[in-house]
C-alpha cells in the first residue's frame, strides 16, 4: 500500500513551488512594468532634451549667423554713402541707386523681406515699400543699435494692421545719425526650425516664449492656439528657474496651455530672452505602456502554465548545450590559438570564459582551473570609462585600448579586438588581447622628451632674449649716446655730416627697439608678471602695429591660477597662429579669443583671408601648425584647424586645467 502522506507531500511540493514561483513571477512582472514606465519616461525625457539641444544650438546659430551679416554690410564701402545720406550732404543718383542694389543683394543671399536707411526719427530715407509697414518700430530698433554701437538683432514684433506680420530686424548703426535695418521674416528663416520634429508623433511641439514676471508670452505659432504667436500669454503657475538651470535643459510635468498633462523640456536661448519648450502628451508618452501591461498579463498566463514543463526541457537542452560547447572548443580553440603570442579567450553570452590560451594564463597569472571560473569584466582595471571587453554585435572586430588587472592587482594597457564567432552552429566572444606596455611606456617617453626640447627651447629662448637685453642693447644704448654727443661737437657748417650722423642715431634707435621686440617675443615677462589675459592682449596690440593688421583680442574668465606650462602653451600658440595669418592669409584683420570656464582653456584665432590649402594638410602641414600640435599635446590639450579655401581659417585649443591656489 503507497504511503499517502508521502504521496500527498510530494504533490504539495511543486503545487507549492508552481504557486511561489508564479507569485514571485506576478511581483516581478509589476516591478518590471513600473520600471518599464519609469525607462519609457526617461526615454522620453531624453528624447525631448536632444530635440531642445539641436533646434537650440539651430536657432542660436540661425541667430549669430544674421548678426554676422550685419557685421558684413558694416565693413562695406555703402556704409559711407548712407553717412552722406543721413548727414543731408550731396548724394547723386547712382549712389542711391547702389545703396539700393546692396540692399537687394542682402535680400536675395541671407533671404531678407526688406532693407531700409532709418534715421534717428525712425524715418525710412531709402528702402522699398515693404519696409514701411514697419516704420512705427523702426525708432526703438535704431537707438537700441545707436545703444549698442554694433550690429544688433532685435526681437520679435508685429507690424500694424492692416499687414500684422511678425518681423525681426538686424539693425547696423550708421554713425550717430540713424541705422541701416534688414527685415527678417521669421516664418521664413526662423519658424522652420520650430517645425521639424524627428520622429512620428501627434502632439510632439516644439515652441518659443519669453517672460514676463508669472508669465509667459508665446513666440510662435501653437497648434492648438491659432494665431497665437505675441497674442497669446499664460500664467505659470510654479515658480520659473532661473536661467541657469533652463540653460541645461529643465524638465516639466504639468498641463499644457490647452490644459492636457503633458511631458516638456524648456531650454534657454543664449543671448537672447528667448526660451524654447519641447513637449509632448503624456498620453502619448505612455501609450506604449497599455499595450505592454496586456502582453504582460499574458506573459504571465502562460509562463505559469508551462513553469512545471519548461523546467525539465530547459534542464536537459543545457546539459546538450554544454556538452557540444565543450566537444567545439576542445576541437576548434585549443588546437588553433593555444600557444599563439596574443592573449585569446572565448566566452558564453553572460561573459563567462569558457577557454583561455596560455599566453592569457601566463599573462594575467591566474592558473587555467581559476581563469575558467572568471567572468570577463573581472579582468578590467578600476579605471574611468572602460570599454567592454566584448563587442555589442557579430562583426565588431575594431580595434580600441583598455587597461586590465593581473592577479597581483598591477594594471597593465592593452589593445583588444573582440568579435562574435560561430563554431559549429554554436556563437562565442573572443576577444584578441594584445599587451602593448612596450608601446605606451616609448610613447609616454617620446612625449617626455618632446617636453625636454620644448623646455630646452624656452631656456634657450629666455637667455638670448636676457643677452639682447641686458647685453647687446645696451651697447647700443651706449653708441647712440655717443653718437648724440658726437653730434653736438660737429661744427654747424658741416650740415651734411650733422644730418648723417642723426640719421645713424635714429637707425641705431630702431634697432634698439627692434631688439627690444624680439627679446619680448623670445621671453614675454608680461607672461609671468601680468598674466595670461594681459600678456595676449598687449601681444596682439604689438602685432597690429608691426604688420598693419588689425587684430580684435577678446578674453573672458580668470586667468590668475592658470599653470605656467599651460599659459606658455597658449601665448606661443597664439604668436605662431598669428605669424601664419600675417605670411599667407592676405587679410587686414583678425580674431583672438581667450575663454576660460568650466576647467579648461578655450582659444581661438581666426581670419577671413586665403585659408590653408588642401595640399598643406595632413603630412605636408607646416612646421609651424606640427608645433602647435606637438605643444597641444603636451599639456593634455586638442587642437584642430578649420579651413576653407577663399573663406578663412579657424584655429582652436582647448586645455584642461586645474587653477594653482
Amino acid at each position: 500500500m503507497r504511503d499517502t502522506r508521502f504521496s500527498i507531500r510530494s504533490r504539495r511540493i511543486p503545487i507549492a513551488s508552481l504557486t511561489l514561483g508564479t507569485l514571485a513571477m506576478i511581483a516581478a512582472v509589476w516591478w518590471y512594468y513600473l520600471h518599464q514606465r519609469a525607462s519609457v519616461e526617461e526615454t522620453m525625457v531624453h528624447e525631448l532634451s536632444a530635440i531642445a539641444r539641436v533646434e537650440a544650438a539651430q536657432i542660436e546659430h540661425w541667430r549669430t549667423e544674421n548678426v554676422a551679416a550685419g557685421n558684413i554690410l558694416a565693413a562695406s564701402r555703402v556704409m559711407l554713402t548712407a553717412r552722406q545720406i543721413l548727414a543731408g550732404g550731396a548724394v547723386n543718383a547712382a549712389d542711391r541707386d547702389n545703396v539700393l542694389a546692396v540692399f537687394n543683394g542682402f535680400e536675395r543671399q541671407f533671404l531678407y523681406s526688406g532693407a531700409a536707411l532709418v534715421d534717428l526719427q525712425g524715418t525710412v530715407r531709402i528702402g522699398s515699400s515693404a519696409t514701411q509697414e514697419g516704420a512705427p518700430h523702426y525708432q526703438a530698433i535704431v537707438q537700441e543699435a545707436q545703444r549698442a554701437g554694433q550690429a544688433t538683432l532685435s526681437d520679435l514684433y508685429r507690424e500694424p494692421p492692416p499687414s500684422s506680420r511678425v518681423r525681426m530686424a538686424v539693425s547696423i548703426p550708421v554713425a550717430n545719425l540713424g541705422a541701416i535695418i534688414l527685415i527678417i521674416n521669421p516664418a521664413k528663416t526662423l519658424y522652420p526650425y520650430l517645425a521639424s520634429w524627428p520622429a512620428a508623433s501627434r502632439t510632439g511641439e516644439a515652441a518659443l516664449f519669453r517672460r514676463d514676471a508669472d508669465y509667459v508670452e508665446f513666440l510662435s505659432e501653437l497648434r492648438h492656439v491659432p494665431g497665437s504667436t505675441l497674442n497669446f500669454r499664460m500664467r505659470i503657475p510654479e515658480k520659473i528657474p532661473s536661467d541657469e538651470v533652463l540653460a541645461a535643459g529643465y524638465v516639466r510635468r504639468a498641463p499644457d496651455y490647452y490644459g492636457v498633462p503633458c511631458l516638456a523640456v524648456i531650454r534657454t536661448i543664449q543671448g537672447s530672452g528667448w526660451y524654447l519648450t519641447t513637449q509632448m502628451d503624456t498620453a502619448e508618452v505612455n501609450a506604449p505602456l497599455t499595450r505592454l501591461s496586456w502582453e504582460l498579463a499574458l506573459l504571465v498566463v502562460l509562463i505559469a502554465a508551462a513553469n512545471s514543463a519548461g523546467v525539465g526541457f530547459i534542464w536537459r537542452n543545457q546539459q546538450l548545450r554544454a556538452h557540444r560547447e565543450r566537444k567545439a572548443l576542445s576541437g576548434h580553440f585549443g588546437s588553433l590559438t593555444r600557444y599563439a603570442n596574443d592573449i585569446i579567450m572565448l566566452a558564453d553570452d553572460s561573459g563567462r570564459i569558457l577557454d583561455a590560451n596560455q599566453r592569457a594564463v601566463e599573462t594575467y597569472g591566474y592558473t587555467e582551473e581559476e581563469m575558467l571560473s572568471l567572468y570577463a569584466p573581472a579582468l578590467r582595471a578600476d579605471v574611468p570609462g572602460q570599454p567592454p571587453i566584448w563587442p555589442a554585435a557579430a562583426g565588431d572586430g575594431a580595434l580600441y585600448e583598455a587597461v586590465h588587472r593581473k592577479k597581483d592587482g598591477s594594471s597593465f594597457p592593452v589593445e583588444i579586438s573582440a568579435r562574435l564567432i560561430e563554431v559549429e552552429g554554436i556563437e562565442f566572444r573572443q576577444a584578441i588581447i594584445r599587451d602593448i606596455s612596450e608601446r605606451v611606456r616609448t610613447e609616454n617617453e617620446i612625449k617626455a622628451l618632446s617636453a625636454r626640447l620644448i623646455n630646452a627651447q624656452e631656456e634657450e629662448r629666455s637667455r638670448i632674449a636676457r643677452e639682447l637685453h641686458d647685453d647687446i642693447s645696451q651697447q647700443i644704448a651706449a653708441l647712440s649716446i655717443g653718437m648724440s654727443n658726437l653730434r653736438k661737437q660737429l661744427p654747424a657748417e658741416q650740415r651734411e655730416v650733422r644730418e648723417q650722423s642723426k640719421i645713424i642715431q635714429q637707425n641705431m634707435g630702431q634697432v634698439s627697439e627692434g631688439i627690444r621686440r624680439l627679446s619680448h617675443e623670445l621671453h614675454p615677462a608680461v607672461l609671468a608678471h601680468a598674466g595670461l589675459g594681459s600678456a595676449l592682449q598687449s601681444y596682439c596690440s604689438e602685432f597690429s602695429s608691426l604688420t598693419h593688421i588689425e587684430v580684435t583680442c577678446k578674453t573672458s574668465g580668470s586667468f590668475g591660477g592658470i599653470p605656467r606650462d599651460v599659459a606658455l602653451c597658449v601665448y606661443r600658440v597664439t604668436q605662431e597662429a598669428l605669424q601664419n595669418v600675417a605670411k599667407h592669409a592676405r587679410v587686414t584683420e583678425a580674431q583672438v579669443e581667450l575663454i576660460c570656464a568650466e576647467g579648461e582653456i578655450r582659444l581661438t584665432v581666426s581670419d577671413r583671408g586665403a585659408g590653408i590649402e588642401p595640399s598643406r594638410t595632413g603630412t605636408s602641414q607646416g612646421l609651424g601648425l606640427v608645433g602647435i600640435k606637438e605643444r597641444a599635446r603636451l599639456v593634455n590639450g586638442a587642437f584642430r584647424t578649420r579651413s576653407q579655401p577663399n573663406r578663412g581659417t579657424t584655429l582652436s585649443l582647448t586645455i584642461p586645467v586645474e587653477m594653482n591656489s
